[in-house]
């Protein structure tokens, strides 16, 4: 039967290979102690979700940008675009057919 604070064991454990202080610590802080490890994790982690927030964030800027550049070309400029992936493979077939076999 599991305790209640258990993962505090698991967070902090002696196990320097399996436990997440060490996978968010580097070597040299390792020798400390548990309050320097935590702060040097805690800092880890708050970094990764701010590099992974700037690039979620910047996946939907280009998102974004993608689809004003559609809609300029379809609304604004009158373009028409046609999105159907059978043409798309009997074009490629028709091609690969003009050089033979290989």
């Amino acid at each position: 039967m599991r305790e209640p604070f258990d993962w505090v064991k698991r967070v902090l454990g002696s196990d320097e290979r399996r436990n997440v202080l060490a996978l968010l610590t580097p070597e040299a802080t390792r020798s400390r102690g548990p309050a320097v490890r935590l702060a040097v994790a805690g800092g880890t982690a708050l970094l990764l979700m701010a590099a992974g927030s700037v690039a979620l964030l910047s996946l939907g800027a280009l998102m974004a940008a993608m689809a004003i550049i559609y809609f300029l070309g379809t609304q604004v400029l009158g373009l028409k675009i046609d999105l159907d992936p059978s043409a798309l493979y009997r074009e490629v077939r028709r091609q690969a057919a003009a050089y033979g076999p290989n």
